[in-house]
């Protein structure tokens, strides 16, 4: 992660990103200060902190110029007191730090979020403990400037964290997930796919207008409820992905915003009488439950991935050797048979797979050869090794073979599966008869 030194920009494409970071700070932060400032103090949500983190994890700290500069502009446009703008962009910075340092003290952390660990990583450490430090000090220069009283400093400073914290929860997500994916350009989709992503925005889009804003309000009276976009998000968690997770989350957070700004919908008289608290405690829930439902398809995902490939790759070391190898469940059902084995019994892998070992043809000659089979695989599958002479039928000729089946043991030592390898002895026993 290129979390780099507190660098004063030098070329031309720095400055214009620090220019593009500190122009997008003053939009939100002008927006928010606007519209949903509760009592001239502060807001449920403020995306500023999100931006600010987002742009610090993906180009490093020489970003924290562009956040410093959005910030003193917003907080100079929002008040004239010197103590107030220098120790409200203290706290922005500081609060940037801080979580920067928490995220990246370790390795633990990825900023493409494709573990629930790197997301909640992020809500606790990047959110809800590194908000604590510009909560604090905004808060006091709010003390020092006049504006509120000790008495009101602690309810002050929580609801600066709450905006802060749920900025990082829905921003910085969002520009994590998306600037990866246009990095990378990875994402392979298929027509159906990519209709299935915007059916389902779609309708998560047409389902925020009537829950927030009102649509159809005559017909449908007093539903859908708001717990109705829970369902929308859940499925576009589980069907198509962290991206449009990402999106569809902020799609629905500026609809409720709009709705309670505009007095219609679900929090409709949010701004008035709850100071958008249940707004807050909503669009958090929401978001930790979308996000944590498609960071865990995408660990699936990746897991099922990796087993395909060390799968492939198994098959491809398997086939590649002349002995005799297979691998078995632990009930002695087949799974993999290399290339050797199938071309020398002159079987396909479809007339193999998922048959029981022992009731292959090749052993069908002789009942005792089938019997030691079975006692082979009971010792195995008990962590014992048994080891035979026996011979194998190819045609009209029986091949000696020495043979053996193993337990297969994962991490913790469980026995999740059986090995029989075998070695064509005929050269051996024709020695031996001279």
């Amino acid at each position: 992660m290129p979390i780099n030194k507190f660098t004063f920009p030098n070329t031309l494409t720095e400055w214009l990103n620090q220019l593009g970071i500190a122009a997008l700070y003053v939009f939100f932060g002008v927006v928010i200060y606007r519209y949903f400032t509760i009592n001239d103090i502060g807001s449920a949500i403020w995306p500023g902190s999100g931006l600010a983190l987002a742009a610090v994890l993906i180009g490093g700290k020489r970003y924290l110029w562009g956040v410093f500069l959005g910030a003193l502009v917003v907080n100079a446009l929002s008040n004239d007191s010197l103590v107030w703008v220098a120790g409200a962009t203290l706290a922005s910075m500081l609060e940037v730090l801080l979580g920067i340092r928490l995220l990246t003290r370790s390795d633990k952390f990825s900023s493409s979020l494709n573990t629930l660990r790197d997301y909640l990583l992020l809500v606790v450490l990047g959110g809800a403990v590194a908000s604590i430090i510009g909560a604090l000090i905004g808060t006091f220069a709010l003390l020092l400037s006049g504006f509120i009283t000790p008495a009101d400093y602690f309810e002050k400073a929580l609801h600066w964290w709450m905006g802060d914290t749920l900025g990082v929860v829905m921003v910085t997500p969002l520009i994590l997930v998306w600037w990866h994916w246009w990095r990378s350009k990875s994402e392979d989709r298929t027509d159906k796919q990519w209709l299935e992503e915007l059916l389902l925005i779609s309708i998560t889009f047409i389902g925020g207008q009537i829950v927030f804003l009102g649509w159809f309000q005559e017909i449908l009276s007093d539903t859908p409820k708001g717990f109705m976009m829970f369902l929308f998000i859940a499925l576009i968690a589980i069907r198509v992905g962290i991206r449009s997770t990402t999106f569809a989350l902020n799609m629905v957070a500026i609809q409720a915003l709009s709705g309670a700004y505009l007095r219609v919908g679900f929090f409709a008289n949010e701004i008035a009488s709850a100071g958008l608290q249940n707004y807050w405690f909503y669009m958090l829930i929401l978001s930790g439950v979308g996000m944590t439902l498609t960071a865990h398809v995408n660990e699936l995902t990746l897991k099922e991935f990796d087993l395909r490939e060390s799968t492939q790759h198994l098959k491809k070391i398997l086939d590649n050797l002349f002995s005799y190898v297979a691998l078995l469940d632990i009930n002695g059902v087949i799974l993999e048979v290399n290339k050797a084995q199938l071309n020398r019994v002159g079987f396909h892998r479809k007339d193999v797979i998922g048959q029981h070992f022992h009731d292959m043809p090749w052993w069908s000659y002789d009942a005792k050869v089938r019997a030691q089979l079975m006692w082979a695989i009971e010792a195995a599958k008990q962590g014992e090794t048994r080891r035979y002479d026996v011979a194998i039928k190819i045609g009209d000729s029986l091949v000696p073979i020495d043979f053996q089946i193993s337990p297969v043991r994962d991490e913790g030592g469980k026995i999740f599966g059986l090995l029989p390898t075998g070695v064509d002895i005929t050269a051996r026993k024709q020695l031996s008869q001279r």
